[in-house]
């Protein structure tokens, strides 16, 4: 599956419209692509992700191997665990949500 497809899954379970734009746009739903069409920013602000639904989507975002940046703020995450292996991210926001263990 290429980065766009992956894009339209993670659309469909969160029911979102995701914009594509060129520069990070925080408190957004949007993501950016680099020259060859791989997402390096994804903004999911306030897209009602709880943790079953983090835990899925997060299978998703696993396979987007140039993401930089992963905006989840204003959701309903409490346990970040499944982001765990997220290597190469350098910006994570997770602000207004109730994380209790970041172990």
């Amino acid at each position: 599956m290429n980065d766009l497809e992956i894009i339209k899954q993670i659309e469909k379970v969160l029911n979102v419209k995701l914009e594509k734009t060129h520069q990070f746009i925080w408190k957004s739903r949007n993501y950016i692509l680099n020259q060859n069409n791989q997402v390096i920013s994804i903004g999911l602000f306030d897209c009602e992700i709880d943790n079953r639904k983090l835990l899925y989507i997060s299978f998703l975002l696993k396979d987007l191997n140039n993401l930089k940046q992963l905006e989840l703020s204003n959701n309903q995450i409490n346990d970040i665990f499944p982001l765990i292996d997220f290597d190469n991210l350098s910006e994570l926001y997770l602000s207004k949500n109730q994380i209790s263990d970041i172990s």
